[in-house]
Parts: C-alpha cells; sequence; structure tokens
C-alpha cells in the first residue's frame, strides 16, 4: 500500500490472530492508556485515528467508550477478512489536522481481539536477512532453557519493497498482509507446543514470536520459522533462526 492520506502524521501495526476458517470477522482493538504518542497527538474528539487494512483501505469501524480526558478508546472494526491459521496485520492512524469523522454504525459482535505492543526489541533478535548462499543453518542461534518463555524478534523491514518516488509524501509500498509462527524440530515437524501464535506481536519493522520453552525439550535444538505474506509483491518470506534448549544443570 501507500501512505492512507497524507494528513496523518503516525501510523502503528496491530495485530489479530485467527484460529478460525479465511472468513469477515468483527475486530476490537482497545488504545493503551499509557501510549502517550497516541493521546498527546490525537484531536479531543477522536476524529482523526481510523483503522487501515495493509492493502490502503479504509475499514469500517466505530468508536465505543470514547474518553479524551481519560484516555480511554476501543475501536469496534467490522466484518473484515482474515486469513486463517494465521495473525492477520492492519494500521491504526492517527494525528491530523481538521479531521473529519469517517465513524459509522455498525452490528458489531463476537470480536477477534486486535493486539497493540508498544516496547522495543530486547534480548533475542533476529537482524535483516541477506538471502546470501553457502549456508546450511539459520545465521542466529539463541540459548534458552525450559523454564523460559520469551519473544524472539526478527527483523522485516528491509524485506518490503519502497517506492521510486514518494506518494502521499511518503515512500511506502509494499506492506505485510499476515505471518505464520511456527517452531520445528531437526525432522522438520511442528512442536506446537513451543509457539503462542496468539501472543504474536508486530511493531514497527519487526514482527515478535512468542516461544515457549516448556514445550520442548532438554538439551535439543529447533528452529523457530517466521512465514510473512505481503501484499503488492505478493512475497512469501520464510525467516528462521536456531533455538537451543539447555537447561545446564550442574
Amino acid at each position: 500500500m501507500s501512505w492512507f492520506d497524507e494528513g496523518f502524521t503516525y501510523r502503528y501495526p496491530i495485530a489479530i490472530d485467527n484460529t478460525g476458517a479465511t472468513a469477515n470477522y468483527d475486530i476490537s482493538v482497545v488504545i493503551p492508556t499509557t501510549w502517550d504518542t497516541f493521546w498527546e497527538s490525537i484531536a479531543s474528539n477522536g476524529y482523526d485515528v481510523i483503522p487501515v487494512s495493509p492493502a490502503g483501505n479504509l475499514i469500517a469501524f466505530q468508536r465505543s467508550g470514547f474518553n479524551y480526558a481519560n484516555r480511554t478508546l476501543t475501536l469496534q472494526l467490522d466484518s473484515y477478512e482474515l486469513v486463517t491459521a494465521s495473525v492477520n496485520f492492519i494500521y491504526i492512524y492517527f494525528k491530523k489536522s481538521g479531521a473529519a469523522d469517517q465513524a459509522t454504525s455498525i452490528t458489531f459482535g463476537s470480536p477477534k481481539d486486535g493486539q497493540i505492543w508498544l516496547g522495543k526489541p530486547a534480548n533475542m533478535i533476529v537482524g535483516p536477512s541477506s538471502f546470501v548462499g553457502g549456508a546450511s543453518s539459520p545465521a542466529q542461534t539463541f540459548v534458552m532453557n525450559t523454564f523460559t518463555s520469551a519473544y524472539v524478534w526478527f527483523a522485516v523491514d528491509h524485506l518490503l519493497a519502497k517506492r521510486f518516488s514518494p506518494y502521499n509524501e511518503r515512500m511506502a509500498y509494499e506492506e505485510i498482509q499476515y505471518c505464520k509462527i511456527q517452531v520445528l524440530d531437526s525432522g522438520g515437524s511442528a512442536v506446537a507446543g513451543m509457539i503462542s501464535q496468539l501472543n504474536t506481536r508486530f511493531i514497527p519493522g519487526f514482527v515478535g514470536a512468542y516461544i515457549q520453552g516448556s514445550g520442548g525439550s532438554d538439551n535439543t535444538d529447533y528452529q523457530i520459522k517466521v512465514t510473512i505474506q505481503t501484499v503488492q509483491g505478493a512475497q512469501t518470506f520464510a525467516l528462521t533462526c536456531t533455538l537451543q534448549l539447555r537447561n545446564q544443570l550442574p
């Protein structure tokens, strides 16, 4: 996509896990009260907060429980298509001077939850992939024990095509549509107990895969695999790293 509207200053990614079939679902996104950049930027009427798909389309929505002074807002999104067995990606755009109200009245029920992560990547970070030849295993290896559950962050921004020239004063072009998280054993079989796809998070430039050491076995090596599907380019990227489970008991 391109930047939805040059009048908007910010956008931020939202993660929506879908364990059901590919279908249209209502979505609920609760804005954190601790998000200073958001609350100190938006208009007091909330009109300059909108949800947008990675294809660049406004998603029909309504505001619920909006209170500017108390920093409460839930965006309720109407009948948006989510891909099965994936963590789907959308944006929230905010801060636009003189924005018109684009909310509408919708029939809302049984929503999927949209998740916002306000932290930076830490600890286990997989840097930009170069896709050069000669390697027989992932370039990065991490060690943790079976008592640990933690995020492994994968850099993704370098994979997404940019524009040759700006549109709406931005260079954005290709975007993530969804991702899938797996942990594989040495035979290539999935170890479902080592992931919590529900806890997958997007932040600008990164995907966070939540890994559960308790689902694996001590003294065993695994591959963490994050598969990303894009829009525009319709590219599929499989990003990997090695995880060694070592309890390191005396």
